[in-house]
């Protein structure tokens, strides 16, 4: 399955579920989240930080890269502790 998704194309790795081990499962089809055969429940911007730093393990984001993939570039924060609704939750 691993291999499926890394030789697939940049725009059908979106459909493929990443799968980490029976720990965690992200569906990007369905939005679902699994962690250790438990749903999780999270906002639309919670999955899309998730899924995101998910597909790009073992990288390390700034706070504006961040920013722009999930709330793209007419989001700028205005100084660097501002975080809005539902991304600071992720990090917990």
């Amino acid at each position: 399955m691993i291999h499926l998704y890394l030789d697939a194309k940049e725009t059908d790795r979106n459909t493929y579920p990443l799968i980490f081990g029976e720990e965690l499962i992200i569906n990007p089809i369905y939005r679902h989240v699994i962690i250790n055969g438990e749903p999780l429940e999270l906002t639309r911007t919670e999955f899309d930080l998730l899924f995101y730093m998910a597909k790009h393990p073992n990288q390390i984001f700034s706070r504006q890269q961040l920013y722009r993939q999930v709330w793209g570039d007419y989001f700028t924060p205005r100084a660097p502790y501002i975080c809005p609704n539902g991304a600071s939750d992720i990090f917990e």
